[in-house]
């Protein structure tokens, strides 16, 4: 009924590559979203820098409400930055789906070439580390 060459065809590879397919089509999606939801959930951007403070912006990209129980300065190996004052609305303690919310650091710089700090925001036991180059 079938040709010899077409029997002698190793099926066991073809099947195979052929679940790997298959389990390739169903895990990627899953993967995708849950990356998405893991990863995209709190975003921290600057939005202005200067040699006197720094305004950062905190957006809430998931679909559920976060809490915002911490916000911390981390200083450079070199310590340029004296002083450093967060300031932030303490009543904003949750951020709502899609929400917004501002901080603003003051500092005293002690160099004028560019030096780096961390912010640390801690929420829903998880921490956010972003760098600031200033």
């Amino acid at each position: 009924m079938f040709p010899e060459w077409f029997l002698n065809l190793p099926w066991n590879i073809f099947d195979t590559l052929i679940s790997l397919i298959e389990l390739l089509v169903v895990c990627i999606p899953a993967i995708s979203i849950f990356i998405y939801y893991k990863i995209h959930t709190l975003s921290v951007w600057t939005k202005e820098v200067t040699n006197n403070g720094a305004t950062l912006v905190i957006h809430n990209k998931s679909n559920k409400s976060i809490f915002i129980t911490d916000i911390q300065f981390v200083n450079s190996g070199n310590g340029c930055f004296e002083k450093a004052c967060i300031m932030y609305d303490n009543d904003i303690t949750q951020l709502k789906p899609d929400g917004y919310m501002e901080i603003v650091i003051n500092y005293n710089k002690n160099r004028q070439n560019k030096h780096s700090f961390k912010v640390v925001v801690k929420y829903n036991q998880k921490k956010k580390k972003v760098k600031v180059t200033a």
